[in-house]
């Protein structure tokens, strides 16, 4: 996760290279969310982010909580 300019905008990396997110994969900056290989947990882009994005577009598109 190096090079991203992460710092730039207030978000640093875990111990393993990983943005820290909620429940609803939002970041500490409200308007950055983030899923799949870059977040903890059992995330693999080959089926992380679609169990990611079943909770995700509700939170960001519509501007609510699921």
């Amino acid at each position: 996760m190096t090079g991203l300019g992460l710092d730039a905008v207030g978000l640093s990396v875990n111990k393993r290279g990983q943005i820290e997110v909620d429940d609803h994969f939002r970041t500490k900056v409200p308007s950055i969310y983030a899923i799949g290989d870059c977040i903890p947990g059992e995330n693999d882009l080959r089926s992380g982010y679609l169990q990611d994005w079943k909770v995700h577009p509700g939170t960001v598109l519509e501007g609510g909580s699921t």
